[in-house]
């Protein structure tokens, strides 16, 4: 497991390093977080098409980030395809999985799918705050009290067969839950 915290304050630089290709899976309710630790990375993120997703896109362009827009909801063939493209030229995509309407915590398969076409690794990532506002909207957001540190925990799983999806399924919900428990 990779481990490194990352302090919420304003942008001075870039954000945390990242291999490439690879597709990186994070719960919808930390990308505030999540999205602020891989800031200026070059990674690009899947955005629905709503009006939330117009807020988020242009939020994530402040950050240096370049979005894919589609959900499962809305033009998620288009953003499969882009996805796959920008995977296959080297580039790091992040998906939130249980977005953007849940249920919470449940892993849709857009991210196995993207990754098992796109022949690259999923990596498990988790932004973990030690003071937080957590909002009561349905993937109970979190939103780092300033100068708190966020431990961001990451693990890597090899990318999955075009046969293997629903086994990844299961393989990033598990990695996803054990990367918030307590170490020891």
């Amino acid at each position: 497991m990779l481990e490194a915290s990352v302090r919420i304050t304003r942008p001075v630089g870039g954000g945390l390093p990242l291999p490439g290709p690879a597709v990186l899976a994070g719960w919808h309710g930390e990308q505030l977080a999540l999205l602020w630790a891989f800031r200026h990375s070059g990674m690009r993120v899947i955005v629905s098409r709503s009006g939330d997703g117009d807020l988020a896109a242009a939020a994530l362009r402040r950050l240096g980030l370049e979005t894919v827009r589609g959900s499962s909801s809305s033009g998620g063939a288009a953003a499969l395809r882009a996805g796959i493209r920008h995977l296959r030229s080297g580039g790091r995509i992040a998906v939130l999985v249980d977005g953007p309407r849940g249920p919470r915590h449940g892993v849709a398969p857009g991210v196995a799918a993207l990754a098992a076409l796109g022949r690259a690794p999923i990596i498990c990532v988790r932004a973990i705050p030690d003071r937080a506002w957590r909002l009561r909207s349905w993937d109970r957001f979190e939103i780092p009290v300033p100068l708190s540190s966020v431990a961001v925990r990451a693990v890597s799983l090899e990318a999955p067969a075009r046969d293997g999806v629903e086994d990844a399924i299961e393989k990033v919900t598990q990695t996803l839950r054990e990367l918030g428990e307590p170490e020891g």
